[in-house]
């Protein structure tokens, strides 16, 4: 199934392989060189050559079972090209895969044995990291860089595959941050069937990584593919999902690897637009934070400094323990009665995390304090989207029941 899901293609440049009519151009090209040849002239170069007939039709990278993806690149003949897993993901130990060039500047060569979801990856030429644009690209590492898609086991891609489900939309709105004193940008999810006219519906502001922006949770996460099919087997409650950059600074700021104030953007900026525009409720119980890594973080400052604002919270691979206490404050932890006003607080975490899996004997004494209303999460994988995808899908379901 995975061969023909588009899912696995997907990204910020292409919703399918678009790759087929390069085979009708690359014969165009060389047909018109030939004529040209032929007639004497100069042959001009065409913006389609070096496209080889095996490489149209190609993608930069192909599911070809569990754990296996064959890799493409065209580049320049002659050269040392490979692939292999970004620092931090779970396959970097694994090695570099080998690349062999099956035609001139046309490069093949297939992985085995790598973990399953998303990885990103780097391409290598003659040692220099090098942007394959036929393979999947989005933001990450702060930058561009290719992403691949490894097939796993059925049951763990059900939940994010492209189904035939009802599908919600994908919007971008663009709002002026008077905290920031810069436009900015969001992405917002609303569900199949969204009703503005007979219907209101929560929200959950869901933020990305360290290094990621506004889009990781749509191409990395597919957190829209996870709502239409948690949606469409009566798991979760409709809702509206907004994902804004983690990134509130203003022009003149110093750099910061957390700079700003993400709740004063969202309290001032953000939740004013959304609910002008959206047919959405207005109140803290019907409104959610969640973030990831860096994400997390940001969700527990800004629950702690405007705790008017959600009722919900979600810290997906987050340093609880250590960095509530970084800030010296009243925070949704240290009370109890405070914590206890909110519905959920939902902590996860790869069990191959150690930095987060240590924090589990912290979260024990929070419970032994009083607060009731923590719950667990555990999935397998590191620092990872794996990891973040199968959250998401157990967190989404315990909200604004």
């Amino acid at each position: 199934m995975y061969n023909y899901d588009q899912s696995f293609y997907s990204c910020a440049l292409q919703f399918a392989p678009h790759n087929k009519p390069m085979m009708h151009f690359a014969k165009m090209a060389a047909k018109m060189a030939a004529e040209q040849a032929a007639a004497g002239k100069k042959v001009e170069p065409s913006p389609f050559a070096g496209n080889t007939m095996a490489y149209g039709a190609s993608f930069g990278c192909v599911p070809t079972g569990e754990g296996s993806v064959l890799f493409q690149m065209l580049t320049v003949p002659g050269a040392k090209v490979e692939v292999g897993g970004m620092r931090g993901t779970a396959v970097y130990d694994l090695g570099k895969v080998e690349m062999k060039e099956v035609e001139p500047g046309f490069y093949q060569g297939e992985a085995h044995g790598w973990a399953p979801g998303f990885q990103y990856i780097e391409f290598t030429v003659n040692g220099v990291p090098t942007m394959n644009d036929r393979a999947p690209i989005g933001y990450g590492y702060s930058r561009a860089v290719n992403f691949c898609e490894v097939p796993g086991s059925e049951e763990e891609m059900n939940v994010y595959m492209l189904k035939d489900v009802p599908h919600g939309s994908v919007h971008m709105e663009v709002y002026f941050s008077r905290t920031t004193g810069m436009w900015r940008n969001c992405v917002v999810y609303t569900p199949p069937g969204y009703d503005p006219v007979n219907c209101k519906y929560p929200t959950l502001y869901l933020q990305h990584g360290g290094g990621e922006d506004e889009t990781g949770w749509l191409w990395q996460g597919k957190i829209n593919y996870i709502c239409d099919n948690l949606l469409a087997a009566g798991k979760i409650e409709p809702m509206l999902v907004v994902m804004n950059a983690g990134y509130a600074f203003r022009a003149e700021d110093e750099y910061d690897f957390v700079p700003g104030d993400l709740g004063k953007v969202l309290r001032d900026d953000c939740i004013p637009m959304i609910e002008s525009k959206y047919a959405v409720y207005t109140d803290r119980e019907h409104r959610a934070m969640a973030g990831l890594s860096m994400g997390s973080y940001q969700t527990q400052v800004a629950i702690a400094d405007y705790p008017e604002l959600f009722a919900y919270e979600g810290i997906l691979s987050g340093t609880v323990a250590e960095r509530m206490a970084e800030i010296d404050k009243d925070m949704n932890f240290a009370d109890v009665d405070k914590a206890n006003e909110m519905k959920l607080i939902f902590i996860s975490c790869g069990t191959s995390e150690e930095r987060c899996m240590g924090q589990m004997a912290f979260i024990d004494e929070l419970k032994a304090r009083g607060i009731k209303n923590i719950v667990t999460y555990t999935s397998p994988g590191v620092h990872e989207w794996r990891v973040w995808r199968s959250a998401a899908a157990d967190f989404l379901p315990r909200l604004f029941r």
